[in-house]
Parts: structure tokens; C-alpha cells; sequence
């Protein structure tokens, strides 16, 4: 993913990739385009108008998905290494989740397409009819940490790629793809605990520290704001957005309560004449 801004990199050799946390580089590019919007009105907020810019309204649905993903992956056992947001190459790019343990070695890009029609055709996978990059960019990714990881370890490194997807509305697989599994959120665990072993403890933790630092990753590595920051700063965006759609919810319970209202009124009379006609009255 390209990220930038309060998640931009530069040099810090003390970092250690287990600061980070999931959708940081996300929730710090929105915060970034966040920074460049006017504040709302007063009628904004009291319309509940969302917060969110243009340019934020993906990222933020992405940034939530990563975070699901993060607290699903925060279930798995100690003798796992978890590691979010990895700054990685030379530019502005991050892997969602790089996971470390007894079954190998992963990378993780999730994908938020809740309430939307997935399919996937070999290496093709669209989303709402639109044809996606999914499954090469997933790929690539794991041949990148494949390359960078092994050369930290000092010994070939295998790296499975994952798609992770978010309660898409429909998901037909006609043909699985090669390399890469494509996996929902909700059956993200249970994949894991079924993969067979691949990994002795000694080669997890060997890879594990490799991989904690951010020089394995990027030519020029830094961790950016600090993750607390981040975090704060898009819980405090996450419950504007909370409350602006409470407000929109509220005033369209209003207006159909006055709809209804409105017309209660005027067939009242007509049903009463109705009655009348009926009953003889």
C-alpha cells in the first residue's frame, strides 16, 4: 500500500517493527488528508455531513479492515510473530501483516470489500464487475519479502501470500489462483491452525528477529509517528464519523416520522367517512 505523511520513512536504527500497529500507515495517511480540509460548520454537524474527504473515504475503510484483521491475528499463540504496516523497497509502500510461526512465514494484504461482490477467476478477481490487481500485487509482495527476508536471515526464506477479505457481500471462487490463498476475515484462524508445520522453534525466532527490524525491509527505514499518535488521532476521526452517520439516522427517522404523520392525518377523515359508509352511520 502507498502511505505517506505522519507514516513516512527515514532513519531510526533503535526501531523495532513490534511498535507498529495494524492500518497505522493507513490511519496516518488519512489523518494527513484530513489535516487539509476546512473544520465543518455548525449545520454540518447538526446534519451529521460526513467528515471524511473525498480522498479519505477509501483509506478509512481500508484502515478498518486492516485493524480487524490485527485484533483476528492478536489471537494467535505466543510461539507467533505478528508484525503490522512493514515499511517496505525504497518508497512509500507497506505489507499489511507479515506473520511468522510454525507453519511458515506469510504476508497478509486485507481488503476491504464488505457488502460487495467478489469473484475470483484464476489470477482475475474482480470486485463489483471491476477487474482488480489483487492477486499479482499479493504475489509480489510475498516474493519481496521472500527476497528481503532471506537476505537478513542469511538462508532462503519461503513467504506464502494471503488475501484477506471483509465480509464481502458475495464471494464465488470459479477457479482458485495460483500461490495465493484468498481467505475471508471470519475464517482467517481456522485457516492458520489447519496448515501443517513447516518451522522449527529455533528457525521462527531466528526469522522473527530478522524481521523485527525495519532495515530488513526498506533502504531507508524509519517508524514515523509514534503508533499511540496515530491511534489517537483516528479514534478521535473514527467517533466524528460514528456520530455524524447517529445524526443521519436521526433526521431520516424524523422526516419518515413526519411523513407518516402527514398522511395519518389526511386518511383519517377519509377512513372515518369510510367507517361511516359501512357501519350505516
Amino acid at each position: 500500500m502507498e502511505v505517506g505523511g505522519h507514516g513516512s520513512i527515514g532513519r531510526d536504527p533503535g526501531a523495532d517493527l513490534r511498535r507498529r500497529v495494524a492500518g497505522q500507515s493507513v490511519m496516518a495517511k488519512i489523518l494527513d488528508e484530513q489535516e487539509k480540509l476546512p473544520p465543518q460548520g455548525f449545520l454540518a454537524r447538526l446534519f451529521g455531513f460526513r467528515p471524511l474527504g473525498q480522498e479519505s473515504e477509501s483509506w478509512y475503510k481500508g484502515a478498518l479492515g486492516e485493524i480487524e484483521v490485527g485484533r483476528i491475528l492478536a489471537g494467535l499463540g505466543p510461539e507467533w510473530e505478528v508484525l503490522h504496516a512493514v515499511p517496505v523497497g525504497k518508497a512509500e509502500s507497506d505489507i499489511d501483516h507479515v506473520v511468522i510461526g510454525p507453519a511458515g512465514v506469510f504476508t497478509l494484504n486485507t481488503k476491504n470489500h464488505s457488502g460487495q461482490k467478489v469473484w475470483v477467476h484464476g489470477s482475475g478477481f474482480g470486485v463489483n464487475g471491476t477487474k482488480t490487481a489483487h492477486i499479482p500485487k499479493a504475489l509480489s509482495e510475498a516474493q519481496q519479502a521472500s527476497r528481503l527476508l532471506g537476505k537478513a536471515a542469511g538462508r532462503e526464506v519461503a513467504v506464502a501470500p494471503l488475501l484477506v477479505l471483509i465480509q464481502p457481500r458475495e464471494l464465488k471462487i470459479k477457479t482458485r489462483p495460483d500461490g495465493v490463498e484468498i481467505v475471508t476475515a471470519g475464517k482467517l484462524m481456522g485457516w492458520f491452525s489447519r496448515q501443517p508445520q513447516a518451522l522449527r522453534a529455533e528457525e521462527v525466532k531466528h526469522l522473527a528477529e530478522a524481521a523485527r527490524a525495519p532495515g530488513t525491509w526498506h533502504e531507508n527505514p524509519q517508524l514515523g509517528e509514534e503508533a499511540a499518535t496515530v491511534t489517537a488521532g483516528f479514534t478521535s476521526l473514527r467517533g466524528r464519523v460514528r456520530k455524524a452517520r447517529s445524526r443521519r439516522m436521526a433526521w431520516g427517522l424524523a422526516m419518515m416520522g413526519g411523513i407518516v404523520a402527514a398522511v395519518g392525518l389526511v386518511a383519517i377523515p377519509v377512513l372515518g367517512s369510510l367507517f361511516a359508509r359501512l357501519t350505516g352511520g
